[in-house]
C-alpha cells in the first residue's frame, strides 16, 4: 500500500507501518519486508523517475508470542472430608497459544486454606511444558483436611492456570467445594443435634413424616370400616332342625313269640327224662 507526504526543505516526517495478518498465527513464522521512499514532485513540477533519489529500509517481520490457556477439572463434585482426610484433585490444561508454553497451575487461595488448617502434601502448584495446541498430562494436587474438625464448614479450593510466555494472557480458573464434617458424631440420644449432618436430618425427617402419615391413614381407614360394620344390621341365618325320630313302641307279643320259638316244651321233657 502506498502513502505520500509533503515535506519542506530539511523537514522530517515520522510514520508508522502496520502489518495485518491472520489470527493465531504460529510464532515460528517470519517475513521479510522493504520500505522504499521515492521523490515524486519538487514544487509544482513532476520529478522524473530517472533523476529521483530513492531510499529503502529492509527488515524482518516476526510473529509475537502470545499465551492462551484452558484448565479442565473433570470432577467438580463436592468433596466431603473429616479430620485428617485427603482428597486428590486431578486436572489437565491445554495450550491454545501460538508457541510452546510452560503452563503453571496453582491453588490461588492456598494461604486462606492453610490458615483454616488445611495442608498440601504435594505442594500448591504444578508446571509443565505444553506444545502449541497440545494438552498436558493428567496432573494432580492433594488437599488434606485439618487434623481436628470441631464444627462443620464449607470451603472453596480455587485452581488457576496461567501462561509462562505471556504475562498479559488471561488466566483460566476452576473451583471445587469441600464440606468438612465434625469428627465427634453423636453416640446416642444424649448427643446434640448440632453434631448430626443437615442432610441426614432432612432424610430422617422425611422418613418420619412418611411413617406418621401412613399410621394416620391406617387408623382413619380402620375407624371408617368399623363405623360401616356397626351401621349394618346383623342377620342371623335360620337353622334347620331335624325332626326327632319317634321311638318304636315295644311289642310284648314279640317276646312271647321269641320264647315260644326258641324253647319248646318237649325239649324240657327230654332233659328231665335223661335225668
Amino acid at each position: 500500500e502506498d502513502d505520500s507526504f509533503e515535506l519542506g526543505p530539511g523537514e522530517e516526517e515520522d510514520f508508522i507501518v502496520t502489518f495485518t495478518g491472520q489470527k493465531r498465527m504460529s510464532s515460528d513464522l517470519s517475513y521479510d519486508f522493504t520500505l522504499t521512499a521515492i521523490v515524486t514532485n519538487v514544487g509544482m513540477l513532476d520529478w522524473p523517475e530517472a533523476l529521483a533519489t530513492n531510499a529503502s529500509v529492509s527488515g524482518d517481520l516476526n510473529i509475537a508470542t502470545y499465551g492462551m490457556v484452558d484448565l479442565d477439572i473433570s470432577d467438580k463434585s463436592t468433596r466431603t472430608m473429616t479430620s485428617g482426610d485427603e482428597v486428590t484433585i486431578t486436572f489437565q490444561f491445554q495450550n491454545n497459544g501460538n508457541d510452546e508454553d510452560k503452563i503453571r497451575v496453582s491453588i490461588v487461595n492456598a494461604a486462606d486454606l492453610e490458615a483454616a488448617g488445611f495442608t498440601f502434601p504435594g505442594g500448591t502448584f504444578v508446571a509443565e511444558d505444553v506444545a502449541e495446541d497440545g494438552v498436558s498430562n493428567v496432573r494432580e494436587l492433594v488437599v488434606r483436611a485439618p487434623s481436628d474438625v470441631v464444627d462443620e464448614a464449607r470451603y472453596q479450593v480455587t485452581f488457576q492456570a496461567e501462561s509462562g510466555n505471556d504475562d498479559n494472557a488471561p488466566v483460566s480458573e476452576s473451583s471445587i467445594s469441600i464440606q468438612l464434617e465434625a469428627s465427634n458424631t453423636a453416640g446416642g440420644l444424649g448427643g446434640g443435634l448440632e453434631e448430626v449432618d443437615k442432610d441426614t436430618l432432612v432424610k430422617w425427617g422425611s422418613i418420619g413424616a412418611a411413617v406418621l402419615f401412613g399410621l394416620i391413614f391406617v387408623i382413619a381407614l380402620a375407624r371408617t370400616l368399623r363405623r360401616r360394620a356397626n351401621a349394618q344390621p346383623v342377620l342371623v341365618p335360620p337353622v334347620e332342625m331335624d325332626d326327632e325320630e319317634e321311638e318304636d313302641e315295644f311289642d310284648f307279643s314279640d317276646l312271647d313269640d321269641l320264647l315260644s320259638d326258641d324253647v319248646e316244651d318237649d325239649d324240657f321233657d327230654d332233659v328231665f327224662a335223661d335225668l
